[in-house]
């Protein structure tokens, strides 16, 4: 861990979409680590949905079923999908706000 810490102090981390193949990379040079986090989301949202859709699949198969699926997908289907979970986050976060405002928290 030690070694993890060290690379955290000095690694640029930043987020952003990549292309739907590859969840981040690593910039030699400038020692910047750049996370695919919608991607990722993407990606864990869908391996879930085929938990529900084949409830009896073991992990392995919703893993083959989850890469298949990713593969297939287009760029905008993917988005619909981002998209779909961007907004549900954000209206989770409102709803946590207004909660802690509810309970004597300031606002910000």
């Amino acid at each position: 861990m030690k070694k993890i810490r060290k690379f955290m102090e000095v690694c640029k981390l930043e987020f952003g979409w990549i292309n739907k193949d590859t969840l981040g990379t690593y910039d030699f040079d400038k020692c910047g680590v750049k996370l695919n986090v919608a991607l990722l989301m993407i990606e864990t949202f869908l391996h879930e949905y085929h938990h529900y859709k084949y409830p009896k699949a073991k992990e392995k198969e919703v893993i083959q079923k989850n890469t298949k699926k990713m593969n297939r997908l287009t760029r905008s289907e993917l988005a619909e999908v981002g998209n779909f979970i961007f907004e549900t986050l954000k209206n989770e976060v409102k709803i946590l706000i207004k909660r802690k405002a509810g309970n004597g928290e300031e606002k910000r």
